[in-house]
């Protein structure tokens, strides 16, 4: 073990995994304990990511395509496809998208 819990993993046969593993963790644990109304305050964000997207983030940091690729034109597929239209475009921002939706 090391300091914040983490396993130390000898001679991972995927090193991205064992490291989503030894992230996922650390970082899954809650750190409040359950919200109980008017007592323990709910956080205005924090984070909502699992195993499988830290793996995936790996994934894609080792492709080095670090804007658009695969990733982003898969999801405006299945997003299109999910919304039912012929077409989805991924942008950076909800700024990035009102100029869309009004130059469309």
């Amino acid at each position: 073990m090391v300091s914040g819990g983490a396993e130390v993993v000898s001679e991972p046969t995927n090193c991205a995994t064992a490291s989503a593993d030894s992230w996922a963790s650390i970082t899954m644990r809650p750190s409040l304990p359950p919200t109980c109304a008017g007592i323990v305050p709910v956080p205005v964000a924090g984070r909502v990511f699992d195993k499988q997207e830290l793996e995936l983030l790996v994934d894609s940091s080792l492709d080095f395509w670090l804007t658009t690729g695969r990733f982003a034109e898969q999801f405006e597929r299945e997003f299109a496809k999910f919304v039912g239209v012929r077409e989805a475009v991924l942008v950076n921002s909800g700024s990035s998208a009102n100029l869309l939706a009004v130059t469309a």
